[in-house]
């Protein structure tokens, strides 16, 4: 794909949804306002000032647009006071005061200016030319006005003699260019006498003069600047002729500024060229200087110079008051004043946004106070614009669509995918090449060889005897640790280069050499104590531990006939109270595994993808409860369960048709709740229940489901009774005895996938297609019901059920005598777990979606907000998605309960799952935007391969062909163009 600079592609998405979002509002907008549009950088910094000010406009002063509102003129100095406000009202009143009086002493001196349209601009024009007028007479030189006149005509020709003499000094300024430090006029004459004199003599070396006059020429000018040296008096003539141009300049300055009253010569002749109306401008301002040659001139600029003081005064009031005074009506100045006088009040719950605006990009600021647009429509305009000038400098965006992505995210795919498996070709190869070379080396004569080699070669070759000799044997092998170790280690790491053990085997059988390895890898860490990973640990430079802490840490539970150790203790459970045989549980008290100690002080990768679980309940629960919701998990493509019975079970006696119905609910259900009626647990174990699953496993034999079975208690005498369950309901069914045999033994692809019957404490890295769960725990045959969990009730307790509840790939069925309602110490965590998750599994059993979801709000109040959060949808999505239902198809939004969601969902007609999911490539995708190989390839290939028919919508083409978009869906879902039921 096309290497896109980053902030190009946020660029280009925020771009995209903000322009869809206001798309209605699109403005047609004139030459001059797209002019005025900043640029796209301008409006991203100040994209939320805009939005503040549209409520700022609507909420607070009420007006349609911002520039239509007399505040967008308030100028930012007045702004930036310490008490603006204040300085409002004050400066406002006063132009009250002032702006009638002084309109109309205007008006009066000059009635035009009394005229629709006239600015406060050309008032103070007006006002200039009359004291310039004024000036003028009280010189004397009102006859200057008359271009023909003969003072006119005698300032044009001192004007001509100063441009002459000006060229000449230019002139002579560019043959003095190289002059460092000019001489005075004085020395320069002194110089030229000498240099004239002297520079013709012989002797000249020979007199102090001369050198100390060659070497001030030589400091002062650059001689160098010249291919043929000048002679120094050829400077100084140039110097003094300089010189004399520039008196003469001045002299001729000197005269105008006498004759005429005048500083500036050049100034003075535009301003008299101007009011002579020489420009041929036109306009209120040339009609008063073509007035100024009338009779009635005198009266009007006796007038307005003495109107000019308070003209002075107000205008001083006008630009401390607003950005643009000039621009203001005469006629409005008035009621403007009163405006803002009015208004004022207002001006506190606008400041802030205000006072922004007065410090933003003076573009975007001249936008807002300029366009009589709403905010939504100058945004909309800029965002127009940015795209725009972000098609100009990607040329090849404009061209690239969804087609085109399909195209590159599939050749991306395959590109990876070979790339894989180039890369395991690649360390294959070399780890066989290693070989190869070690072996070439030993057979290769001594003399070839350094000394290095010769100890290598004799090694080698050593190691390679006694490895013959060893394979050789029929008894008395070597021990792993003498053959992974000396001579013969070295050709059994070339040839085994990869081997697994447990932390105890490798301290066990292989020799304690620092370097025996190059990695040394943990799997399932947290089940590892630290001082059993120490030893393997030393075996390696460089580690990787790998595992979940908030699976089962390392444990020694299930050791009824331990003797106590020093750091043990032994807990008897609370059933030893009421006369029932203790099970003895051996606590570490001091357990640590290595993965804590991994994480607390190595850098680590949240490995957060979840792929086991093909429905999104089977994980949820966990997801929410235990990882805060931080897990990605796949969408499920079923649609939501509609309300269903709760499955009551009756296990003295059951009935071959009530075992179907069970089986059919367990197969229709990601997690199926059994409530059993009629069960007791006693002695720690729960033979109701083990009835129960017994016959639910032989149902699912029988229909030859081919998913693959496991069972868990939550006891190690649970796990017992449910094996002697199955093995009597065996004894008197032949068929079914027969079909449990094949189950225990079962292999796929050389995996063993059989039957197995676990308990909490060993579960932990097994997965089956179906995983049924013994609660066991219920009320005694009195009815009682005790709040003994065993190791649920202990700390951690709450891992280990993590464990179980994470084991299913695609059906849970949860076998329990109890209802949540029975457990009551919700103070432990463990128990509060098992309640949590026994009232999810029911109320999703039931179909009632809404219950189990607020279930996982309220286990967790810091995770909550992972767990409710719906992943963000912007506008693109909602557009294409309200279109669609425009169209009649039933249209889901946001679909799956991670942070990974379908964006849309098109449900299939009469059918209990999606037709199609649809991925849009907008704004609110940006938390992935830096991984294109996820986000493109990734994202769609799960989908797929978890059922989903899957395409891609870029935000881009939504918003240049949203009718070719829908097209495309409806023949995504096998429709024809363009027509679908109830358009």
């Amino acid at each position: 794909m096309h290497d896109v600079p980053e902030h190009i592609a946020v660029t280009l998405r925020e771009l995209l949804s903000r322009l869809v979002a206001l798309k209605a509002g699109d403005p047609s907008l004139t030459p001059v306002q797209a002019e005025a549009l900043p640029a796209f950088a301008a409006w991203r910094r100040h994209a939320e000032l805009v939005s503040r000010l549209h409520l700022a406009v609507t909420e607070s002063l009420g007006a349609p647009s911002f520039a239509q509102h007399v505040f967008a003129q308030l100028a930012p100095s007045l702004l930036a006071q310490e008490k603006p406000l204040a300085r409002l009202v004050e400066r406002s009143e006063r132009a009250i005061d002032l702006s009638a009086p002084c309109r109309d002493a205007l008006v009066d001196a000059w009635p035009p200016l009394a005229e629709a349209g006239v600015l406060w601009r050309d008032a103070l024009a007006v006002v200039a030319d009359a004291r310039s007028v004024a000036s003028l007479a009280a010189r004397g030189q009102l006859a200057l006005l008359d271009a023909a006149h003969p003072s006119s005509l005698a300032l044009g020709a001192a004007l001509n003699d100063k441009r002459t003499l000006q060229q000449a000094l230019d002139a002579q300024l560019q043959r003095t260019a190289h002059w460092r430090d000019k001489l005075s006029p004085g020395d320069t004459e002194a110089a030229l006498a000498q240099a004239r004199t002297q520079q013709g003599s012989l002797l000249r070396w020979l007199q102090p003069s001369w050198w100390r006059l060659s070497g001030e020429l030589k400091r002062r000018y650059d001689f160098a600047a010249h291919a043929v040296r000048p002679q120094p008096s050829q400077i100084l003539e140039d110097l003094r002729a300089e010189q004399a141009a520039h008196a003469a300049l001045k002299q001729q300055m000197t005269r105008i500024e006498a004759d005429y009253g005048c500083t500036d010569a050049d100034a003075f002749a535009q301003q008299l060229q101007t009011m002579r109306g020489i420009d041929g401008g036109a306009g209120l301002r040339a009609a008063f200087q073509a007035h100024l040659r009338t009779d009635a001139a005198r009266r009007s600029v006796e007038q307005l110079v003495a109107a000019a003081p308070r003209v002075d005064t107000l205008d001083a009031l006008w630009h401390d008051l607003l950005h643009d005074a000039g621009a203001q009506p005469l006629d409005a100045l008035d009621a403007l004043a009163r405006t803002l006088r009015d208004q004022a009040d207002a001006l506190p719950s606008v400041l802030q946004p205000l006072q922004e605006l007065a410090d933003a990009d003076p573009a975007v600021a001249a936008a807002l106070r300029t366009l009589p647009l709403p905010p939504e429509a100058i945004e909309y305009a800029v965002a127009r614009e940015g795209l725009e000038r972000v098609y100009r400098t990607e040329r090849w965006l404009p061209r690239f669509d969804g087609a085109t992505l399909a195209r590159h995210a599939q050749r991306l795919g395959e590109g990876e995918r070979k790339l894989l498996e180039r890369n395991a070709r690649t360390l294959a190869a070399a780890v066989r090449q290693r070989f190869r070379d070690h072996v070439q080396k030993s057979a290769l004569p001594a003399s070839q060889l350094d000394a290095d080699g010769k100890v290598f070669k004799k090694s080698y070759n050593a190691g390679r005897r006694e490895l013959e000799h060893e394979f050789g044997k029929t008894m008395r092998y070597k021990a792993i640790r003498e053959l992974a170790s000396g001579d013969t280690g070295r050709v059994v790491r070339d040839m085994k280069p990869i081997w697994l053990m447990s932390p105890l085997s490798v301290s066990d059988t292989l020799p304690l050499a620092a370097d025996l390895f190059d990695v040394v890898i943990f799997d399932e860490a947290s089940q590892i104590p630290v001082e059993e990973a120490v030893p393997a640990l030393y075996r390696a430079p460089q580690i990787i531990v790998v595992g979940d802490e908030m699976q089962l840490p390392p444990t020694s539970f299930f050791s009824s006939g331990r003797d106590a150790e020093e750091d043990t203790v032994t807990v008897e459970g609370d059933d030893a109270d009421n006369g029932e045989e203790a099970e003895r549980i051996a606590v570490v008290l001091d357990a640590d595994s290595l993965l804590n100690q991994g994480a607390r002080n190595l850098p680590a990768t949240l490995l957060a993808w979840h792929y086991r679980s093909r429905y999104e309940s089977l994980i949820g629960f966990s997801n929410a409860a235990f990882y805060a919701g931080n897990l990605y998990t796949i969408p499920d493509r079923s649609l939501p369960a509609p309300e269903r019975g709760e499955i009551v079970v009756q296990s003295r006696s059951p009935t071959d048709e009530s075992v179907k119905a069970q089986v059919d609910a367990l197969l229709s259900r990601a997690i199926s709740f059994h409530r059993v009626a009629d069960a007791v647990y006693e002695n720690r174990i729960n033979d109701g229940e083990a009835r129960h699953i017994a016959q639910l496993v032989r149902e699912l034999l029988q229909r030859e489901t081919g998913r693959s079975l496991g069972i868990v208690a939550f006891s190690e005498a649970q796990q017992g009774e449910i094996e002697e369950e199955l093995n009597a309901l065996g004894a008197v069914d032949a068929d079914f005895a027969a079909r449990l045999e094949a189950e225990y033994v079962r292999e796929e692809d050389d995996q063993f996938c059989g039957l197995f019957i676990k308990n909490l404490e060993n579960v932990q890295g097994d997965e089956r297609d179906i995983i049924i769960l013994s609660i066991c725990y219920g009320p005694n045959p009195e009815g009682r019901m005790l709040m003994n969990f065993g190791p649920i009730n202990q700390r951690g307790g709450e891992k280990r059920l993590n464990v179980i509840f994470s084991r299913a790939k695609h059906h849970m069925a949860v076998v329990s005598t109890i209802r949540h309602e029975a457990i009551t110490n919700d103070h432990n965590e463990g128990a509060a777990a098992l309640k949590n998750f026994l009232r999810y599994a029911e109320c999703l059993s039931r179909g009632d979606e809404d219950t189990a979801r607020r279930v996982l709000e309220g286990m967790n109040p810091l995770a909550r907000g992972h767990v409710t959060r719906q992943a963000r949808t912007d506008d693109v999505t909602a557009q294409i998605a309200q279109a669609l239902r425009a169209r009649g198809h039933a249209v889901d939004e946001q679909v799956g309960q991670s942070r990974f969601r379908c964006d849309l969902a098109v449900r299939a007609s009469g059918q209990g799952h999606y037709a199609l999911g649809i991925l849009v490539d907008g704004a609110a995708q940006d938390g992935h935007r830096h991984n294109v190989l996820e986000r493109y390839v990734s994202r769609p290939r799960i989908l797929d391969a978890f059922g989903w028919q899957v395409m891609q919508v870029l935000a881009k083409d939504w918003l240049h062909a949203p009718e070719a978009v829908l097209d495309q869906v409806e023949q995504a879902l096998g429709k024809k163009a363009g027509v679908s039921a109830g358009r």
